[in-house]
């Protein structure tokens, strides 16, 4: 889709303290994100305003109508105050937007995100523009904020208070206030320095010492999109490297990938993401795309000091000594002395083929899609690294995840025979360990090998506590999935240690999906459908895939909402060309409990169809269908043939669907479970 240029209203909203109650109070702060996203689609509805998008807390709105942009603005604010007990802060700003697929960019858009990162909480600020065409039109009055020097704007700009019921203390001015402000202006100038310093200190020293997030670099290759993989890719690299050394406490991709266009000052960021260094830059390959350019820099976010900063130009076959430079010369300012096991850690290169290198980074991209195109593409770039390097350990550990995931019935697209999905895992596993044997991540693939795949619980078990017992990440793995870990402990049914891992997972990777779906699994083992519901709402609005959509309706069908549980099924049927086979399930199961039998028949012959169609790993699908109408006979006979057919998720499932628990003490159910190594 081509860009298009238009001039709207924009406005821009966050909730006061978020990060903090995320890390008090999880479910409350999931609770008020969703009430809040209602109010504003309540309001914006009236007044006709476009949700854009959603940056975990924020909300970017356009509007045709100034007038209705702060009339909504107003309205949403007084709705909060009356019916919730939270804050938020608004800005709004008429400029031009650049609209490219469904995002928007431009200096509005940026110009908005400053405003409203200055505003205090419950108050709208609003630039100069909307002042000028809003002033004299009745029944708004508004209050001089000041003049502002924004982020990368050129010119300062002056803000005005929308006034309204809530008394407000307006925002700090980056001008002299004028002359009626002088006399009180003077004590409250020295106050607020007071604290400014204050809090600019302690900021940083509530925070990890030599805690770093690495910002995603700004591919500026001209003229090259394609290229992002490559940006993106080396980010993580540089992180995978950093936390090599043990005294850094490092964020995870998925954390600082959401900062990736965010116009944020750094230390909004720093203080969202808790860490007391930012690490920021850009990166461009040319010559062919045999060179590679490196700009980076290290700053204190809090004071704005740039600490150190470097340009590095490599081959791209020496492109992995860049990282290496880089983690020892952030060392070396930092004053910190590395330990003969950190220095051993840095000096292993992991391949020395600068194309194998960069179709690794390719597969990493496409991967973190979690899409089927993605997945195969993954396939691909791997297969060609590996040729390149037989020998890299990353790239055959990352296939042996990407086979894992490629074929999973959560996903579309699969149809292989699990042996032979088995057998591919273990190949690229074996090939891993053979290169380096060291590596927490081939354990924690293998873990997962054996929970969904083989159904060998506790086999499953020593792989995840061996990967954790290696500890070669920084604290908890972040380069493949954490739930392998949590799900290992949930199908054991020890939830106070998937809990307690789950807990450490969100501290290190808030930014991980999956941590929201670890979680949410462990309050409906418990029957904690509520707080289930919420938890797997917020994984659908980070990812809406139909993997998401299935669980939020598994949620909303154990508490007995039927009609909403199919609203959710139906959104993973829908999404795909071949639906997934537990939403075609848990549809015929919901309409079985409204007694819409018909309809419940319906779904119920087209999963029968796929299976005489030769469509595998669709028995445990099926005693799904029987367990709902208890029928034991049935059920068993299915999840036996689902056992020695190595179904996808069958030991995870057993133990996590609250549609199995009257099984629980049947002789035949704990055979299998026994099979399964559930009470090893």
């Amino acid at each position: 889709m081509a860009e298009s240029r238009h001039i709207k209203a924009i406005m821009f909203s966050d909730i006061v303290g978020f990060s903090e109650l995320m890390g008090k109070n999880e479910a409350e702060a999931l609770r008020i994100v969703k009430l809040n996203k209602q109010i504003h689609l309540r309001n914006l509805k009236t007044y006709n305003g476009r949700l854009v998008k959603e940056l975990g807390d924020g909300m970017i709105v356009t509007f045709d109508s100034i007038v209705e942009a702060v009339h909504c603005g107003l309205a949403m604010l007084k709705d909060i105050k009356t019916s919730a007990n939270f804050q938020v802060r608004i800005g709004i700003h008429l400029g031009e937007i650049v609209r490219k697929k469904k995002d928007i960019f431009g200096d509005g858009v940026n110009i908005t995100s400053r405003i409203e990162a200055l505003a205090n909480p419950d108050q709208l600020l609003v630039s100069d523009t909307v002042y000028r065409n809003l002033k004299n039109i009745k029944g708004f009055k508004f209050t001089d904020a000041g003049r502002h020097s924004l982020k990368n704007i050129e010119i300062p700009i002056q803000l005005y208070a929308v006034d309204k019921d809530i008394d407000y203390v307006l925002p700090k001015s980056s001008t002299r206030g004028k002359s009626k402000y002088i006399l009180a202006g003077t004590f409250f100038i020295l106050v607020i320095g007071m604290l400014y310093l204050m809090l600019t200190v302690s900021g940083a020293n509530n925070h990890d010492k030599n805690s770093i997030a690495v910002l995603p670099l700004i591919n500026i290759t001209a003229n090259n999109d394609d290229l992002e993989y490559f940006s993106d890719g080396l980010t993580q690299e540089l992180i995978d490297e950093l936390a090599k050394i043990e005294s850094f406490t490092i964020t995870a991709f998925s954390s600082t990938f959401h900062y990736k266009k965010t116009k944020k000052p750094n230390k909004t960021i720093a203080k969202e993401l808790e860490v007391e260094y930012l690490i920021s830059g850009s990166s461009r390959i040319f010559s062919q795309k045999q060179m590679i350019k490196l700009s980076i820099e290290l700053v204190n976010p809090y004071s704005g000091e740039r600490i150190w900063n470097k340009t590095f130009e490599k081959n791209l076959d020496n492109a992995q000594e860049i990282q290496v430079e880089l983690a020892r010369d952030i060392a070396n300012i930092l004053d910190i002395k590395l330990s003969e096991n950190e220095n051993k850690r840095l000096n292993e290169i992991n391949t020395v083929s600068g194309e194998a290198f960069n179709f690794f980074l390719k597969a990493k991209a496409e991967n973190f899609k979690l899409s089927q195109d993605g997945f195969e593409n993954c396939h691909q770039y791997l297969t060609k690294a590996i040729e390149l390097d037989p020998n890299y350990t990353q790239a055959h550990t990352l296939m042996g995840w990407n086979y894992m995931l490629q074929n999973s019935t959560w996903f579309e697209g699969y149809n292989a025979s699990s042996f032979e999905v088995i057998d591919n895992i273990t190949h690229h596993l074996e090939s891993a360990i053979k290169s380096n044997a060291s590596s927490s991540d081939i354990y924690l693939v293998r873990g997962g090998l054996n929970l969904y795949w083989k159904s060998r619980i506790y086999d499953a078990k020593k792989d995840v506590d061996l990967a954790l017992d290696l500890n070669s990440w920084p604290k908890v793995p972040t380069n493949y999935c954490i739930c392998t870990v949590v799900s290992t402990y949930v199908a054991k049914g020890e939830f106070i240690q998937a809990r307690e891992l789950a807990k450490v997972a969100r501290d290190v990777d808030p930014g991980n999906v999956f941590i929201y779906w670890d979680m949410a699994n462990i309050h409906m083992c418990k029957g904690e459908y509520k707080k289930a519901q919420a938890l797997f709402e917020q994984a659908v609005e980070v990812v809406p895939i139909p993997f998401f959509y299935f669980f939020l309706g598994l949620s909303y069908y154990h508490d007995h909402q039927y009609s909403a549980a199919i609203q959710y099924f139906n959104k993973a049927y829908q999404f795909s060309t071949t639906p997934i086979p537990l939403s075609i399930s848990y549809l015929s199961n919901a309409y079985f409990q409204l007694g819409d039998i018909k309809k419940s028949n319906q779904y119920y012959e087209e999963l029968a169809e796929r299976i005489k169609a030769g469509e595998k790993q669709l028995s445990m699908r099926m005693a799904v269908l029987f367990a709902a109408r208890k029928d034991v006979d049935k059920t068993i006979e299915w999840l036996n043939l689902a056992y020695q057919n190595k179904d996808h998720a069958l030991a995870y499932m057993m133990n996590v669907d609250p549609i199995f628990r009257p099984f629980y003490e049947n002789a035949a159910f704990k055979r299998i479970r026994t099979e399964m190594q559930y009470y090893k």
